[in-house]
C-alpha cells in the first residue's frame, strides 16, 4: 500500500490477485484499507496462473513485476521489501531498464 501511495502518480500500479471468494476479498480490502485494485482469480485456473508467473509451488505472498509493455521482468516468493522495490521497480519508474533481472528461481528474464 505504501508503494502505491508513494509512487502511483509516477506511473506505478499495484494490483493484487485474490485467490478467495469475491466477498471475502472485498471485506479484506475494505478492512485493511487497500489502495489498489484486487482482482479475483478463478479458483479452477489459479494454479495455472501462478505457474505462468513462475510460482509453481503456489506460495503466498508472491510478487510479479510487469513492465509497461506487459512483460514479466521479475518474480519473487515472499515479502517484497524496500530493497527489492528500489532494485527492480524504481528504475522502471525512472525510465531505466536493466538488461536482465533475476527471478526467484535463479533464472533471468529478458
Amino acid at each position: 500500500m505504501k508503494f502505491q501511495a508513494r509512487y502511483g502518480a509516477s506511473g506505478l500500479q499495484v494490483i493484487g490477485v485474490g485467490l478467495d471468494e469475491k466477498r471475502k476479498l472485498a471485506n479484506f480490502s475494505r478492512t485493511l484499507g487497500i489502495n489498489y485494485p484486487i482482482l479475483h482469480a478463478d479458483p479452477n485456473q489459479e494454479s495455472q496462473l501462478l505457474r505462468l508467473w513462475g510460482n509453481a509451488m503456489g506460495t503466498l505472498p508472491f510478487t510479479v513485476i510487469i513492465d509497461r509493455n506487459g512483460a514479466v521482468i521479475f518474480s519473487q516468493s515472499g515479502i517484497f521489501d524496500d530493497e527489492a522495490f528500489n532494485t527492480y521497480v524504481l528504475p522502471l519508474l525512472k525510465g531505466n531498464r536493466a538488461a536482465s533481472f533475476p527471478t526467484s528461481n535463479g533464472t533471468n528474464t529478458r
